[in-house]
């Protein structure tokens, strides 16, 4: 799908990540084949009058996300807008990790203001550790021709969140923070990811989505 010629990043991690998204969102061969070319990891880019036509911005400091199974919990800023479209969610999830991990686009949100500050979460039957899982979203990435840096990161047993810089191969900068939650042999992928040179009037919006990422049940659902 093709949007005025602007094409979503990233996740990442996978969810996502941004050329910027799809960080988390997961840098995949097949979102360039369905977006004329693209990177995952590029951003969506909408200008604000566009992103009210296809959601709404509600008069709250703060909305929370609760995934359909009710054991993702986010709170991310209410100038930050749910994107509601499905032909639009759907394509954040690549056929390659769909397939292989049954991957699944929960929620991709804009901040009203910054159009390369986005944030996805993703669902996924990785039955991977939280080291591993990192470790496939750097080969995706590279495969992509894609520059990946962890600048910082803390790594447990079912919840790693890590900071990410990336280049794109025609040299743009993006920086993300990421969140990966284990719930058996699902795992949930929260990334928060914005241009480097946004970073730092972002960078306390994000740590606060990261931060309240949380899963109800760890044993899954």
């Amino acid at each position: 799908m093709k949007i005025e010629k602007k094409h979503l990043i990233i996740l990442g991690l996978l969810a996502v990540i941004a050329g910027l998204t799809a960080i988390t969102n997961l840098r995949f061969k097949n979102w360039q084949d369905n977006f004329n070319g693209g990177s995952f990891l590029e951003p969506l880019r909408l200008n604000v009058d566009e992103i009210q036509k296809i959601s709404s911005i509600e008069e709250t400091s703060l909305k929370k996300f609760s995934s359909p199974d009710g054991n993702l919990i986010i709170d991310y800023p209410a100038d930050w807008v749910a994107i509601e479209q499905p032909e639009i969610i759907q394509a954040m999830a690549p056929e390659t990790w769909k397939e292989k991990y049954d991957l699944q686009t929960l929620l991709f949100a804009l901040k009203t203001n910054d159009e390369s500050a986005q944030l996805v979460a993703y669902k996924g039957a990785f039955g991977l550790t939280t080291e591993e899982i990192i470790e496939e979203i750097k080969k995706t990435t590279q495969d992509q021709g894609w520059k990946m840096n962890i600048a910082s990161s803390e790594v447990e047993e079912k919840k790693a969140v890590f900071e990410a810089k990336y280049e794109t191969s025609a040299g743009l900068l993006f920086h993300s923070k990421e969140k990966i939650l284990i719930a058996g042999d699902e795992a949930y992928l929260i990334t928060a990811l914005v241009s480097e040179t946004s970073w730092q009037e972002t960078k306390d919006d994000i740590d606060k989505i990261i931060s309240s990422a949380i899963i109800m049940n760890e044993g899954g659902i």
